[in-house]
């Protein structure tokens, strides 16, 4: 799928989605995009430029493993792996 109808589709679903949930969709799309998709961050900041949401999740996307995304998966991986040893 192009990544100009995924950015449509986004702004016709953006205003159906809760602000105090807006932050995770966005965060959850940029995910899948970048991980499911191989689409690049670049990418995505050239077709969803002006989006606050978005710009915000890509950002959060790209920080350091310390503080980003793959920190929290990495902390969630363990936190299963500690469930299992029990």
């Amino acid at each position: 799928m192009s990544l100009q109808i995924i950015s449509e589709v986004w702004n016709i679903l953006k205003p159906t989605i809760e602000t105090s949930e807006l932050n995770g969709a966005a965060e959850a799309l940029v995910s899948y995009l970048v991980e499911e998709d191989h689409f690049s961050p670049a990418e995505l900041k050239q077709v969803f430029r002006g989006d606050l949401e978005i710009t915000k999740a890509i950002n959060y996307f790209l920080e350091s493993p310390e503080d980003g995304l793959y920190a929290d998966i990495s902390e969630e991986d363990e936190d299963e792996d500690e469930d299992y040893d029990e």
